[in-house]
């Protein structure tokens, strides 16, 4: 018992060491991190952190933190949420995003990201919900989406993705809500088969140069930009 305890708390210093070079990364001028500091007897007792059994979700959320995405977060071993959403975190996401394996939901909106979304984030087979919403990502959507097993949203809303739409979305039996508004995506129509998806709750298609002959029958109302 007593070993278990030390390696216990050999754990949570290490995974609070990543979390504190997670800290430096970033320009934090509000001091929404002030509180990742070693004066806590458990990193669960941070700003932002959330410690539910053996799992940990890290929201910081409005944070107003700047810099780029930090990979070494992934290091935790468990983390199982991640909202980054409405701040400055900027340049491009990092093809090792895959290293947070057991991510499930991933929040990167209202950010400062450019470039492609990186293929390799579709390693992350445990995701549920990827919302990438309002940065500057461009290009396609990646082929490699396909491999996605359990993604129930998807919504790159408001980016610069002008590509074609891969047919691999026709594989996610699992989507309930699809939002590609907003991008200027190459003309073209979505496959008719995601008609086909007995979960889809809401597509939107909105300023997306994409049609759809399943979108009336799926479509709630979208919301309008800027809101």
């Amino acid at each position: 018992m007593v070993l278990l305890l030390l390696l216990l708390v050999v754990s949570l210093n290490q995974e609070g060491l990543y979390l504190q070079q997670v800290k430096l990364g970033f320009d934090d001028p509000d001091g929404a991190l002030s509180d990742w500091n070693n004066r806590h007897d458990t990193l669960c007792e941070w700003s932002g952190i959330k410690c539910d059994l053996e799992t940990y979700s890290v929201d910081l959320s409005n944070a107003n933190i700047v810099g780029p995405f930090h990979t070494i977060i992934c290091r935790l071993p468990n983390l199982t949420n991640l909202s980054l959403s409405n701040n400055y975190i900027n340049s491009s996401l990092p093809d090792d995003i895959s290293a947070c394996e057991k991510l499930q939901h991933l929040d990167l909106s209202e950010n400062y990201l450019v470039g492609p979304i990186p293929t390799m984030i579709a390693n992350i087979t445990t995701l549920r919900s990827l919302v990438l919403s309002r940065n500057n990502f461009s290009d396609d959507i990646p082929e490699s989406f396909g491999r996605f097993q359990r993604l129930e949203e998807l919504a790159p809303i408001g980016n610069l993705l002008n590509g074609t739409i891969p047919s691999v979305l026709v594989n996610f039996f699992t989507l309930r809500v699809l939002n590609l508004a907003y991008n200027p995506f190459t003309p073209s129509q979505i496959p008719s088969d995601i008609g086909n998806f007995t979960n889809l709750e809401f597509l939107c298609l909105t300023q997306s140069n994409l049609v759809s002959q399943i979108q009336v029958k799926f479509q709630r109302t979208c919301v309008p930009w800027g809101r």
